[in-house]
């Protein structure tokens, strides 16, 4: 593929004759820009479910939120923080997640296929020391592979009237993660890969509202530590330590509505494989709102962004990302609880297409 091919051509697609992902000129879709527009009516709709909640009651409400992060191929390598550790946070969790990539993007020197599933098994344990001081684990393990989503998601962009992108032009239950530079492939995954993901240490320390009874929102000062226990090479984690800081508020307990916001900077570490160099500090940050629809089912909607983790023009890599959560925590038995959500990028093509997940959490 020569650079003025490049230059004059925008869309990845699928050549099914020589199993390689080539670029072939736009069509000129309107799909992008209808997309753009059924998502801001999309997040309308679930902003406003918490809207009656917020009128009817006057006391702010302690917040249920997910705990979100960025499954992308190369952006889940570095390790965005998911604020799961916080003095609110229940004694351990083990959840399972599931993201649809179908994307394609090149630059002048770039060029990049991700169509496949990773996903996430992840076991969470923290506990409070103290007053002020929480502390957390978090152990992952990743795998990538073809997955099973492709036609349910077709149906679900179907549904929502989201334009599908490039997943016409590519084969069902596919993977292949494929980065080029310069006309070097330096990332070219093909076959199922999966193993032990970076392990992650965090600490959150109470500033205000540490108490239950309290009426001031919950204030923390958090830090999270992402060990290179992980392959960069098969994609479970970047093989450095990456060091994040940052604070979190949340509402107070006792009502109806509640809110968590939080955001950080995150010092990625040098990524121990042929890839792009990543980027020197990385800025995230959260907003959540949720509603307690009865006493036992919170629903929440919420937003996390981040900048670029990589030193890149690809949109995918370099740009701002920003995702759209939208699930539950139900309270089942003494101890219990259900965790669920569906995942949508609101910034076009900036992170997974779509993405799931279901965890169960055990509070003593």
């Amino acid at each position: 593929m020569t650079h003025s091919n490049v230059e004059r051509m925008n869309r990845v697609a699928w050549d099914k004759d020589t199993t390689k992902a080539v670029i072939v000129p736009n069509p000129g879709r309107r799909g992008p820009a209808r997309r753009r527009g059924r998502h801001c009516q999309l997040l309308a709709l679930l902003l406003a479910m918490a809207a009656p909640s917020a009128m009817a009651s006057s006391d702010a409400g302690d917040s249920a939120r997910l705990p979100m992060t960025d499954r992308g191929p190369l952006n889940g390598v570095i390790g965005v923080p998911d604020g799961w550790t916080s003095a609110a946070m229940p004694a351990a969790d083990i959840s399972w997640s599931v993201v649809n990539n179908a994307v394609g993007q090149q630059s002048s020197h770039e060029s990049l296929l991700f169509d496949g599933e990773t996903q996430a098994l992840v076991l969470r344990a923290g506990r409070r020391f103290g007053r002020r001081l929480s502390l957390g684990l978090e152990v992952p393990w990743l795998s990538h592979g073809g997955g099973f989503l492709d036609r349910f998601i077709d149906s679900w962009h179907d549904g929502l009237g989201l334009d599908p992108g490039i997943r016409p032009e590519l084969p069902t239950g596919d993977l292949h993660y494929s980065y080029l530079r310069d006309g070097v492939q330096l990332l070219n995954l093909q076959h199922q890969a999966s193993g032990l993901g970076d392990l992650t240490t965090s600490a959150a320390w109470a500033l205000a509202g540490v108490d239950a009874s309290s009426k001031l929102p919950l204030v923390e000062l958090t830090t999270d530590i992402q060990w290179g226990t992980g392959d960069a090479d098969d994609l479970s984690g970047s093989g450095s330590t990456d060091i994040a800081a940052g604070l979190a508020v949340r509402a107070p307990a006792g009502g109806r509505l509640g809110w968590s916001l939080r955001a950080g900077l995150l010092w990625p570490g040098a990524v121990d494989a042929a890839l792009p160099a990543v980027a020197g500090q990385v800025y995230y940050y959260e907003g959540s709102l949720s509603w307690r629809l009865v006493p036992t089912l919170d629903l929440v909607v919420q937003v996390l962004g981040h900048s670029g983790t990589w030193q890149s023009d690809l949109k995918l890599l370099g740009g701002h990302s920003l995702q759209l959560g939208a699930g539950g925590h139900w309270r089942f038995g003494k101890h219990f609880g259900l965790r669920f959500a569906v995942f949508e990028d609101l910034r076009v093509d900036s992170a997974p297409d779509f993405g799931l997940e279901l965890a169960l959490a055990y509070r003593p």
